[in-house]
C-alpha cells in the first residue's frame, strides 16, 4: 500500500479501522465513502 490512494468503501468501525491501517501502512491517501451521511467523516483542514 505504500504510496498509493486507498479507497475505503464503508464508513462503519470496520471501515474506518481498515482506513487507520492504510494510513499507518503508507498509503497516500486514504478516501472513505459511505453512502449514510451521519458516517461521512467531516473534512479536516
Amino acid at each position: 500500500m505504500r504510496g498509493r490512494l486507498v479507497l475505503v468503501t464503508g464508513g462503519g468501525a470496520i471501515g474506518l479501522l481498515v482506513g487507520l491501517l492504510a494510513r499507518h501502512s503508507g498509503a497516500a491517501e486514504v478516501v472513505v465513502a459511505d453512502p449514510t451521511p451521519q458516517r461521512r467523516p467531516r473534512p479536516r483542514a
